[in-house]
């Protein structure tokens, strides 16, 4: 990966032949997979960040409650510490409705100066195999920008 995103305090490197996406009002930065040629679902990656003060344990409920609420036929897959930003972070896969489609996501967050800091990726689901090892590979390179 030779790709490296700077987004809001973060910076991370894209998978291969990802590249950034629209500006969209609420969002650092946005990267898309290549174009599908069948036009199925375009995987992505959305860096976000808003102010917080509270603690990991905090910021974790507080993703958790607006998943549950927000997103459509919601279901928790895991959720696991994460250190590869800060010291405390959490680590969410999750599924969820959007139209027809049911998505995949995995999302690392984590409280960074002052600011909740979320990177998220989806993918449909039939596309996760294909994606998987990319974003892993991806979350590992995520850190602080400079």
């Amino acid at each position: 990966m030779e790709n490296r995103m700077t987004a809001g305090p973060l910076s991370l490197e894209l998978p291969s032949g990802w590249e950034p996406g629209p500006g969209i009002a609420g969002t650092d930065a946005i990267a898309l997979a290549p174009a599908d040629s069948a036009g199925g679902f375009r995987p992505n990656l959305v860096v976000n960040s808003e102010p917080f003060s509270g603690s990991t344990a905090k910021l974790s409920t507080v993703v958790l409650a607006t998943h549950q609420v927000t997103m459509s036929d919601y279901h928790l897959i895991d959720v696991e510490a994460w250190d590869g930003l800060a010291s405390e972070g959490r680590r969410f896969e999750f599924m969820h409705r959007q139209g027809g489609l049911l998505l995949h996501c995995i999302q690392y967050t984590a409280s960074l100066n002052g600011l909740a800091t979320h990177v998220t990726f989806s993918c449909a689901e039939d596309q996760l195999a294909r994606w998987d090892a990319a974003l892993l590979e991806c979350a590992e390179t995520i850190g602080a920008s400079a």
